[in-house]
């Protein structure tokens, strides 16, 4: 039977992380992947993320792939997850701590029944699994409980903390800085790597 796991061990397979799989209209199946060793800058471009080849030889395996296992699709799709990437596992919401992010929990904090859901703020981690430092070679230890700090007016901070299993659905917010780009020249393309 096919799932996607069998695409997250090929993409895992050539060194890539598997972000997300999207299924859309049409036949149309789109796989994001990402470098799990590419430098995120502080507005969530990266320094050595995702090429055209790294795209390329990730949908040449796929199609290998899907050939031997027999999958239905008609065009496939390989990109970067972009500035706005999908957060999708727990290994995420810790990679990207300190980052801004869009959150929507399946229920309202406190069992509001028609609270609020969604919330955006800075990622934070709250509480370890295993507060010991792992051994070499060990698993490090996972969170267990994540954050946002939300800002609550005049200049006000509050913590808003969930498990991962609360998360219906996160991804990152992009900081797009238009006012740096008007004072620089305008041939020059320093700073706006994009994914």
């Amino acid at each position: 039977m096919w799932s996607d796991s069998v695409i997250e061990q090929t993409v895992d397979g050539l060194g890539y992380e598997l972000v997300d799989v999207e299924w859309a209209g049409g036949g149309v199946l789109r796989v994001f992947i990402d470098k799990p060793d590419a430098e995120i800058l502080e507005d969530g471009s990266t320094v050595g993320g995702i090429t055209i080849d790294d795209c390329a030889r990730v949908s040449d395996q796929l199609s290998r792939v899907f050939l031997v296992e027999n999958v239905n699709y008609e065009r496939l799709e390989i990109s970067s997850p972009g500035l706005d990437r999908p957060l999708k596992k727990a290994a995420h919401f810790v990679r990207f701590e300190g980052f801004e992010a869009f959150v929507k929990l399946r229920t309202s904090p406190g069992g509001q029944t028609r609270g609020r859901k969604q919330f955006q703020g800075v990622l934070q981690i709250v509480e370890v699994a295993d507060a010991i430092a792992p051994v070499d070679g060990a698993a490090p230890a996972v969170p267990t409980r994540f954050g946002l700090v939300l800002d609550s007016g005049e200049g006000g901070q509050e913590l808003l903390e969930f498990s991962f299993d609360e998360v219906e659905k996160a991804r990152l917010v992009p900081r797009l800085d238009f006012k740096s780009k008007a004072g620089s020249n305008a041939g020059s393309n320093a700073g706006s790597k994009k994914r």
